[in-house]
């Protein structure tokens, strides 16, 4: 009773004493801020590296006194421009409509109507002179309505007019006979509206040598400033030439286009610098985005835009933001939730975006620019990489199960495939330390590692199952240790997951989730199974208990690993080889005990972290954020739409044919070789617990993650090799002793 007090007392104080993991804001930007003046400057389709390649002074002075960064261009559907824009409006992923990139001022003519009268058709309301209105915005709250999530297009507009705030926008994307308006769904309230501004083509001039013969009539634009600048005012404006540059590619040479791009960046430039001298960036904050990157940048998937913040409360380095918790990275969903920040106004739950700020680090946009190299290196390797390695996870068992079937004299040759098999997800967990750019390079490198790593754990080993066990033991701690750290390394394996695809940003990922549960199981119970005598078994059941609680805190915890999906598998995995351990079987009421268990350590870690600042809360306090807001009703709508993902993942992804596989390969032994598979469990009982409670583990991952059959996936991993492993130890054990007995008879014979 005493040891299970101080077990239970050692689980309380590692749930909630542990260091924070996070980009940490500065202190003065947690301060409040005044509204006055928010500016977003748009000029689209350009990539890092293009403003690397023209004369920027502005922008660089800019970058000097505020913050730079990377942002994530994804959205609800496509990626395209208009839908792009409609995100960042929505301040949460969302698709536009087929007319969202028409708008007009209230008095201008389009087809014979004006503005304000072809509004009125499709709304029925009547609008000022002075507005601006979008005719997709009725098509856009439509098509969203489709999405699995809450959108609600025009929320920032809509947030910042009852508030107060005028929203201005200004210039356009037109190339002379296509009108191009997008940037009106960034500023739009929820019915399509825009307070004032001027999108029309008198802030456009002829100009022969220019793409589509037009150019932005920047004096123009300038003057429009002048008169709508004023405090408590969003201003947002498109300087349209980059924009025009890039639609203009198919007409010209490449050579051209680069010509026309980096002419529109430096024009650009000039006009932002005598911006700057009309805003005081003491009280005002300054915003350039590009919402979507550019042909060039897509062909070799550099998805990544720039975006860069001056003002009041940010200072120099690099931007983030609680939704990345990476320095350099931002989100589409970010831009509205800065905005609605400096001017003190609380989001809605619905804009799942944060506040960006600036990292205490002060590194130069050179730096960043290898940064995003980085990054959409690791993009391009990771699916080439990993469809390596599943197509190698269902070939393996599939050609052991095979050989040990109808060839089982050769079936020696197996156990270094499957010590390989197993090995990968820590050859993939160290590969971003020696990492190069091309995958067939990393590929073959990790394949030189895998072989190098069987054959030295085989030999210090043995080549017996604790080689098999010491394997899961550094792979398990290989993994908690990097998350402690920050997780450095996970950030850029291949099963890991990366910034581009922006299915995650921190913590721990899906696959590397079910690689914990398996080798922590298989590890944890092995070492019991080999090691333990009557007396060390006895401690070592309570050691167990406390390690595998610090492994679920670790997955689960805000601050460390973010899976809620993953926390409770392990749990439920954990919690059903511990029981088994101490009681030698799974019954109802240690079920339930479980499953409470589970509630209890659930409802505390959602409270803790909606109970942190906004800046540190992770995807689930914010959870708790939007049941107070939208009831609870969204849970359910959030727990539809993780249940829609993982049935497509489960349908699509090629994960789900290595759980299959997996849970193949454990049935044909329960028949082949002939009852082999039931002697090696009853002679490893304390390990067949372990290998129950990682294969219940990702099963329960599969049913409560938005892509658990991922989870359950890479904990078969480990559970599926060790098993066949130590089939193929029994079989040749009882061909050892059956050529024993038989030369000891004939021995006999003889004499």
């Amino acid at each position: 009773m005493r040891i299970r007090f101080w077990v239970m007392t050692l689980i309380f104080l590692m749930f909630f004493g542990m260091p924070y993991n996070k980009v940490e804001a500065r202190e003065d930007q947690k301060a409040e801020r005044f509204g006055n003046l928010a500016v977003l400057v748009i000029m689209d389709r350009i990539s890092l590296e293009d403003l690397e390649e023209a004369h920027t002074p502005n922008i660089d002075k800019l970058i000097n006194s505020g913050c730079i960064g990377l942002m994530n261009t994804n959205t609800a559907g496509s990626r395209n421009q208009k839908n792009a824009y409609a995100t960042i409006g929505a301040g949460t992923r969302a698709v536009n409509s087929q007319r969202g990139h028409l708008a007009f001022n209230a008095l201008d003519e389009y087809e014979g109507y004006r503005g304000d009268e072809l509004y009125k058709q499709c709304m029925g309301i009547d609008i000022k002179p002075s507005n601006i209105v979008n005719l997709g915005a009725v098509q856009m709250v439509r098509n969203n309505k489709e999405q699995k999530h809450k959108v609600v297009p025009g929320m920032l507009g809509q947030q910042l007019r009852e508030n107060g705030i005028t929203t201005v926008v200004l210039g356009n994307e037109d190339t002379g006979e296509q009108i191009k308006r997008n940037i009106t769904a960034i500023a739009m309230d929820t019915g399509g509206i825009i307070d004032c501004g001027k999108i029309n083509d008198d802030l456009l001039m002829d100009k022969s040598d220019r793409p589509f013969g037009v150019m932005t009539d920047y004096e123009g634009l300038l003057e429009e400033f002048d008169k709508y600048a004023r405090p408590t005012s969003f201003i947002a404006i498109q300087l349209g030439d980059t924009s025009r540059a890039e639609d203009f590619r198919l007409y010209t040479s490449d050579e051209m286009l680069l010509r026309y791009r980096i002419k529109a960046i430096e024009e650009g430039d000039a006009f932002i610098g005598r911006l700057l001298e009309r805003m005081d960036l003491e009280k005002d904050i300054f915003i350039l985005a590009s919402p979507y990157p550019n042909a060039k940048a897509m062909e070799v998937n550099n998805r990544l835009t720039p975006v860069i913040l001056a003002g009041r409360g940010i200072h120099k380095g690099w931007a983030t933001s609680s939704t990345t918790k990476r320095a350099g990275v931002i989100t589409n969903l970010d831009i509205a939730a800065t905005i609605l920040d400096y001017f003190r106004i609380e989001k809605p739950a619905v804009m799942l975006g944060n506040p960006i700020y600036s990292t205490e680090n002060g590194r130069d946009r050179e730096e960043l620019v290898a940064f995003n190299k980085r990054l959409f290196t690791i993009y391009n390797n990771r699916p080439g990489l990993l469809k390596g390695y599943t197509s190698a996870l269902i070939f393996i068992p599939i050609i052991a199960v095979a050989v040990l079937i109808y060839r089982g004299q050769h079936s020696k040759g197996l156990k270094p495939m499957l010590v390989g098999a197993m090995s990968v997800p820590l050859i993939y967990l160290l590969l971003p330390i020696i990492m190069g750019e091309s995958m067939w390079y990393n590929a073959a490198l990790a394949i030189a590692l895998v072989i190098l790593t069987t054959f030295v754990i085989s030999h210090l080993l043995k080549g017996n199952i604790r080689a098999l066990i010491g394997l899961c033991v550094i792979t398990a701690v290989l993994v908690i240790a990097d998350l402690l750290m920050g997780a450095p390394l996970i950030k850029e394996s291949p099963l890991g997951y990366d910034v581009i695809a922006g299915a995650r940003y921190y913590g721990i990922g899906n696959e590397l989730t079910g690689v914990v549960i398996g080798s922590a199981m298989v590890s944890a119970f092995g070492i019991l199974n080999f090691w333990g005598n009557k007396k060390v078994l006895s401690l070592g059941k309570y050691v167990l208990v406390i390690i595998l609680a610090f492994i679920t805190f670790v997955i689960i915890s805000p601050r460390l690993g973010a899976n809620v999906g993953g926390g409770i598998g392990s749990f439920i995995g954990f919690g059903t080889g511990i029981a088994m351990l101490f009681k030698d079987r799974m019954s109802i009421k240690q079920l339930l005990f479980i499953l409470a268990g589970l509630t209890i350590f659930l409802m505390c870690i959602f409270v803790w972290d909606w109970l942190r600042p906004d800046n540190s809360q992770t995807h689930i306090g914010r959870t708790l954020t939007l049941i107070e807001e939208e009831g609870i009703i969204s849970l359910f709508t959030t727990a539809y739409r993780k249940l829609d993902m993982n049935i497509r993942l489960i349908k699509y992804t090629i994960w789900s044919r290595v759980f299959l596989v997996s849970l193949f390969i454990i049935v044909a032994l329960l028949y082949r070789p002939v009852g082999l598979l039931k002697e090696v469990m009853e002679e490893n009982k304390i390990l067949g617990y372990g290998l129950l409670g990682a294969a219940v583990g990702g099963i329960a991952s599969l049913f409560v993650n938005d892509s658990g059959i991922v989870t359950a996936a890479t904990t078969m991993i480990y559970v599926t090799p060790t098993i066949v492993y130590m089939v193929v130890e029994k079989y040749w054990s009882k061909k050892e002793k059956e050529a024993h007995v038989y030369e000891s008879v004939a021995g006999q014979e003889k004499i």
